[in-house]
């Protein structure tokens, strides 16, 4: 928990009066119905301590995946494994956080004590880790494959965070068993958060042909950081992909909808994004006028590499972004 700190994240709707929430990019769909039911199932056994291994969970993801279970670990939320990823680096040579991206990289550093840069001075074999987001978080852009294999090559370690590829048109545009079979330095990592909505149960993943190194993440977390509950959830998550996937195709078209929508409206700049959020920006300090109006966007303002005037939107469903386009018209025209 947070204790005497700012929350850096959106979603905080706890400690704002807020009637639309598009600051917390999750499938706007919710949670199945079939994975509803198996949390509800999993309470049976919520009196007893979850199986530490995550073996059926594991099972389910390597048929997913197409990844031996024994190269997979999971966690609480991705954030957690990115705390483990941190942790476990021998800080010897600096790590490489290229910004604006997601701040929890950062975080994550500092509290493990390993030093870190945020652009590139040499070459990148002079650094001992690279933190990439693809798509990007806060600004949605994709890195093409041959960009990821390229980095690769120099041998430097990689956190692959690709928690967001399953809400774009390519969900599949990376082959990652190959790249995890042929680069043991790549460090994979997906969550259950978005596309099946459970960032509330806190379930990740991270995969690696690296063993030696999943070995030093997973001494790096407690025995007990996926909950029975959690585990539940995956499994029957995986059970529903075919139905979220479809889910998943019509947020995409909503959100090049919305992106022509926005690009029409004046003083705003609207980003192009290959998921299910918008970068915008205006000097019209739009993050408190829509807050006002009791709408949560993600302020972006103290994001390095961004700066005021910065802010993150959601892709919804349609009634919900007419609704928060036609107020951005009202605002800005």
């Amino acid at each position: 928990m947070l204790l005497n700190q700012k929350n850096p994240h959106g979603g905080d709707i706890y400690h704002n009066d807020t009637l639309f929430d598009f600051s917390s990019n999750v499938n706007p769909w919710g949670i199945h119905p079939h994975v509803k039911e198996a949390i509800i199932k999993s309470l049976d056994n919520a009196d007893k301590y979850p199986d530490p291994y995550c073996t059926q969970l594991r099972k389910k993801l390597e048929e997913k995946e197409g990844v031996n279970r024994e190269k997979i670990l999971c966690g609480n939320g991705a954030a957690d494994l990115i705390y483990s990823f941190a942790m476990a680096l021998p800080g010897e040579k600096p790590s490489l956080i290229p910004v604006p991206t997601f701040c929890e990289y950062e975080t994550a550093m500092k509290a493990a004590g390993k030093p870190f840069v945020n652009e590139v001075n040499g070459d990148l074999k002079d650094y001992e880790a690279i933190f990439l987001c693809t798509p990007n978080n806060p600004t949605g852009q994709l890195i093409p494959p041959e960009g990821i294999e390229k980095i690769a090559k120099t041998g430097i370690r990689i956190l692959l965070d690709v928690t967001f590829l399953p809400l774009t048109d390519n969900p599949f545009i990376y082959n990652l068993p190959g790249l995890l079979e042929f680069y043991p330095n790549i460090v994979a990592l997906k969550a259950f958060t978005k596309d099946h909505a459970l960032a509330g149960v806190r379930l990740g993943y991270c995969m690696s042909s690296d063993k030696e190194f999943l070995n030093r993440m997973a001494e790096k977390s407690q025995c007990w950081n996926v909950s029975t509950i959690a585990q539940a959830a995956g499994i029957a998550a995986i059970e529903c992909d075919d139905e979220v996937n479809a889910q998943i195709r019509e947020l995409c078209a909503e959100r090049d909808r919305v992106y022509t929508e926005l690009k029409k409206i004046p003083n705003l700049q609207v980003s192009p994004s290959s998921t299910n959020f918008l970068l915008l920006y205006s000097d019209r300090n739009l993050y408190y006028k829509l807050k006002d109006r009791k709408i949560l966007v993600r302020d972006c303002s103290e994001e390095k590499g961004l700066g005021k005037g910065y802010i993150r939107i959601t892709i919804k469903t349609k009634l919900e972004n007419e609704m928060l386009i036609n107020v951005l018209r009202e605002i800005l025209s």
